[in-house]
């Protein structure tokens, strides 16, 4: 999987200074301006944080890069600015909780169906393990030992009563936190961490088998497409998007998220 919810930064910091004349106030307007057309894209790059298979879609053209790059260095430091300022509020907006929310309802696993008679076997085993780890047992068990034990009993009852397992609580909230911030963190986390040694003087070639330009260094053609990106759209740009999203990660490392 590919990270790319930096990425979208930083094309959206170009596209957004060639619409200054046309003031963008929606979501939707800003997104049709770099070529997305819905929320979709912006609400699974969050999703896709924890998700190692999770699919965030076409990201915008990354020639957008170029179009930013090019623009005089005050230019695009107001532009980067301003499009990550958008960008932190409309992921602090109830628009986007709300949106975050209805598809992490719809990633909850799901509950098998049980029949009256595995019903029935299932309390069975309750009444079983609660007769055998009784308060005393368990105060003599392993701190390990004990922990595997309540656990084996409540994943027994919510099986018997067609409810998630803890199990299967946590692994939804490790793939998908209730709280939206927590993914939001991570992926501000992994770009820090990817894009930490830019090399901004890389030299780069054509590749004639595929028509396009790849770095002479095969070790910087391996890095992770936020790296590249940044390369792309310049050292001017990183440095306001890393200073930005370093303090953006500083305030939900503050806030206990």
């Amino acid at each position: 999987m590919k990270k790319v919810l930096i990425i979208l930064l930083l094309l959206g910091g170009g596209i957004l200074y060639t619409a200054y004349t046309v003031k963008m106030h929606s979501s939707r307007e800003i997104l049709m301006v770099f070529g997305i057309q819905n929320e979709d894209f912006i609400l699974n790059n969050i999703l896709c944080a924890n998700n190692p298979n999770c699919v965030v879609g076409a990201a915008p053209p990354m020639a957008n890069l170029k179009t930013l790059k090019a623009l005089a260095t005050g230019d695009k430091v107001r532009a980067t600015t301003e499009f990550l300022e958008y960008t932190k509020a409309y992921y602090n907006s109830q628009e986007f909780k709300d949106m975050y929310e209805k598809k992490r309802q719809e990633l909850k696993p799901i509950v098998p169906e049980v029949t009256p008679e595995e019903r029935e076997r299932a309390l069975a085993q309750v009444a079983e393990q609660e007769e055998m780890y009784t308060p005393e047992i368990l105060a003599m068990l392993p701190p390990e030992a004990k922990a595997e034990a309540l656990k084996a009993l409540e994943d027994t009852k919510a099986m018997a009563n067609g409810q998630l397992t803890e199990t299967q609580k946590k692994d939804w909230e490790d793939l998908v936190p209730k709280n939206p911030n927590k993914a939001i963190k991570k992926a501000l986390k992994d770009f820090l961490d990817v894009t930490v040694d830019v090399d901004f003087n890389a030299t780069t070639k054509l590749n004639p088998e595929k028509n396009y330009q790849v770095f002479t260094n095969p070790v910087y053609e391996k890095k992770d497409a936020q790296w590249k990106a940044c390369y792309r759209a310049g050292k001017e740009v990183t440095e306001v998007t890393r200073n930005f999203v370093q303090q953006w990660y500083s305030e939900l490392n503050r806030s206990g998220v």
